[in-house]
C-alpha cells in the first residue's frame, strides 16, 4: 500500500514538471495560467479547484500535499515545498518569487546537514495576499484577509485581518 502511494506521489510530481515545461512555451496570459492551474489541479490534494492560476517558473514539490481553494493565483517563480500539508484557501494570491516550505532542518551533532527533518502544515486563509519575495515556513497559519508585505519572513502564525511584514514578520497594522 505504501509503495502504491509513493508511486502516485512520484507520478504526480512528474506530471507537474511536464505541465510546467510544456506550457512554458505559451504566452503568459490569463488563459495559459488557467490551463496550467487546471492541469495541475488534477493531481493536487482535495477537490479540483476552480480558476487556479499558476505563472511560469513556479516549482511545486509534493503536489499531493498541496490543497488549493478556488480563485488562487500563484505568481511567477514561486517555490512550494510541501513535505507536510500546505493549504491555500479561496482567493489567495502569492506575489513573485515567494517560498512556502513546510519542512525545516534541525541541528544534530553540530551540523544541520543530517539533522532530523522537522515538518508542520501551513495554512493560508481566505483572501490573503502574500507580497513578492516572502518566505512562509513550517507550522504557519495566516488568518483570512491578511496582507504580507513584500520581503517578509513569516515563521509564526497570525490572526485574521492583519498586515504583517519584516524579518521576522510582525503585525504592522490591524485592518
Amino acid at each position: 500500500m505504501k509503495m502504491r502511494s509513493d508511486v502516485k506521489a512520484i507520478l504526480s510530481d512528474f506530471w507537474v514538471g511536464i505541465v510546467m515545461r510544456i506550457t512554458s512555451f505559451l504566452p503568459e496570459i490569463m488563459y495559459t495560467l488557467q490551463l496550467r492551474g487546471g492541469l495541475i489541479g488534477l493531481v493536487s490534494s482535495g477537490k479540483r479547484p476552480k480558476n487556479l492560476q499558476i505563472a511560469k517558473g513556479t516549482r511545486l514539490h509534493n503536489i499531493r500535499n498541496v490543497k488549493f481553494g478556488n480563485d488562487v493565483f500563484i505568481s511567477a517563480n514561486c517555490w512550494i515545498l510541501a513535505s507536510s500539508k500546505v493549504t491555500f484557501d479561496d482567493q489567495v494570491m502569492l506575489g513573485p518569487m515567494c517560498i512556502v516550505v513546510s519542512g525545516n532542518h534541525s541541528l544534530d551533532n553540530g551540523s544541520y546537514r543530517f539533522g532530523k527533518a522537522e515538518r508542520a502544515p501551513i495554512s493560508i486563509g481566505y483572501g490573503t495576499w502574500i507580497g513578492g519575495h516572502c518566505v512562509i515556513t513550517k507550522g504557519v497559519r495566516l488568518g483570512k484577509s491578511s496582507c504580507v508585505a513584500a520581503g517578509a519572513v513569516v515563521g509564526r502564525s497570525f490572526p485574521d485581518d492583519v498586515t504583517i511584514g519584516g524579518v521576522p514578520a510582525k503585525v504592522l497594522r490591524n485592518s
